[in-house]
């Protein structure tokens, strides 16, 4: 079974059936992307087989895009903290998290997200995540590596992390 992905120019595109391409092909058309274009992909492959006219509701099996989970450092809207301040603040909480992983043994690349955060790109190996899963059980072990990490740190996104999550694709 082929495994897909796409690369949307806006977050609140609605993704169809149409959109995908083979998985493969993600990092070259993530690679082209120029500097000012935003785009944005799925943080799983899915096996198109499994995509119906509306993707929304998706169950059938992943696998990480890239072979990496994505932790998403975001700082919430905080009382006196400037834009430059919460990017600031975000920073320090991505080198604290990717010196953690290091101290681990595992090496990361990180991003910023071009809002108010960073994501961490960590290989599925570092989090125990062994793919092809099915959605559910993905999102389950996605969500426990969240909490385990959300305790350790404390602006990690621990929200949406089903089969639709959409993710900044790293370089727009």
């Amino acid at each position: 079974m082929q495994f897909c992905n796409y690369l949307i120019p806006s977050v609140k595109t609605t993704i169809d059936r149409s959109m995908f391409f083979p998985e493969s092909e993600l990092l070259l058309k993530v690679s082209m992307l120029s500097d000012e274009r935003e785009a944005y992909h799925n943080l799983y492959n899915v096996e198109l087989s499994g995509v119906g006219e509306s993707f929304s509701n998706y169950q059938e099996r992943l696998s990480l895009a890239f072979d990496c989970f994505v932790v998403d450092i975001d700082i919430p809207d905080i009382e006196g903290l400037t834009p430059l301040g919460r990017i600031s603040k975000a920073k320090i909480e991505a080198i604290n998290v990717t010196d953690w992983f290091e101290k681990q043994g595992v090496k990361t690349t990180c991003y910023f997200s071009g809002n108010k955060g960073f994501h961490i790109y960590v290989h599925q190996s570092a989090l125990g995540i062994r793919t092809p899963l099915r959605a559910r059980e993905m999102s389950n072990k996605v969500q426990n590596a969240l909490n385990v990490l959300s305790s350790k740190f404390g602006y990690i996104d621990t929200g949406i992390y089903d089969a639709t999550r959409k993710i900044r694709a790293f370089g727009s």
